[in-house]
Parts: C-alpha cells; structure tokens; sequence
C-alpha cells in the first residue's frame, strides 16, 4: 500500500502524494456496498436499498469523478455549510434542525479523522489533535446550543480549507526540472 508523507492512507488523499480519495468511489457507483447497522450498536452487515433519489445518484456521480485532491475541500464546504446551517436553526429555536446539522458537520470530520494514519507523521498526528477538538466543540455546541462554538468550528475549517487549497493550487503547478 502506498504511504504519504501528508499522513494519510490511500482511503485519504493528499496533493502530495497522489493518495486516492477519502471516500470509497467504488461504494459511491454501487450503492448496495453501502452498510447499515443491523441491530443499533452492533456491526454495520446489512446493505442499504440503491440509491432511488436523483440528487442522490447526482452526488455519488460527483464523488466518483471528483479528483482526490478536490474532495477534502468539499468536505471542509460540508462541514462550513452544516454549521452555518445549524447556527441559522439555532437562531431560529429550531433544535432537531441544529442537532442534525451538527451530526452531518461531525460525520465529516470523522470521515477525515478516520483517513488519517498516524504513524505517518507529526502533521497526521497534529490533524487529529485538531479533529479531536473540532468533534469536542461540536458536541458542546449541541449540548448547550451554543452558536458561539459552531462559529469557532467554522473559523478553524475555514483556515484548514484555505491552507487546503493553497496546497492543491501549488501541487497542480509544473515543476521545474532537475539537472541531475
């Protein structure tokens, strides 16, 4: 298996690598390799139902022809969107909305948490760190409704998405060559 230097395995991606995408292109173009739990709190074994929704069939197409590079930013987009979402829910006393829009905001940064692979390094180990806080400033924004803490989660991924894409614009750049 193909290890990079950026901390992330080949289910992850990194523009520095060439790591393949964070999420399963083969599950996306067939969704009966999609799981759910059989029994809450047991193993995920049972497939789910294919996809019968336009925009989910729209979304896997999407996900399967997006380059790796590309999808960490759409996952730090989710992550901005889901807590601006909540924060306009929990402005408006909305509390299922706020809760669900947090989980969705939390599930992609487990998804990212989960691509790490830690002995890759101090930069894998340090975006766990912060994954790990981002998870805990969400769970306390859900408990106490706190729009506050949303807007710090949505302050640190917007700085993550920024260094992302610097990092993706400087990878698709031509090096130069080396005179050996």
């Amino acid at each position: 298996m193909h290890k990079g230097p950026a901390g992330i395995d080949r289910r992850g991606l990194s523009v520095l690598n060439g790591c393949r995408p964070l999420i399963d292109k083969n599950r996306a173009r067939d969704p009966s390799r999609t799981m759910i739990p059989a029994i809450p709190g047991k193993e995920w074994t049972q497939p789910v139902a294919p996809m019968d929704n336009p925009y989910e069939k729209f979304m896997a197409a999407q996900i399967s022809t997006t380059p790796p590079e590309k999808l960490i930013l759409m996952c730090y987009d989710g992550i901005i969107k889901f807590c601006n979402r909540a924060i306009e829910a929990c402005n408006q006393k909305k509390i299922e909305e706020t809760h669900r829009n947090i989980l969705r905001a939390q599930a992609i940064i487990t998804e990212l948490q989960v691509s790490l692979r830690m002995d890759a390094g101090e930069v894998a180990q340090n975006l766990d760190r912060l994954y790990d806080f981002l998870q805990n400033h969400l769970v306390e924004a859900n408990l106490k409704k706190d729009p506050q803490k949303l807007r710090d989660v949505i302050e640190i991924t917007s700085t993550l998405r920024e260094g992302w894409a610097e990092a993706c614009v400087k990878a698709a750049q031509p090096q130069p060559l080396r005179a050996v």
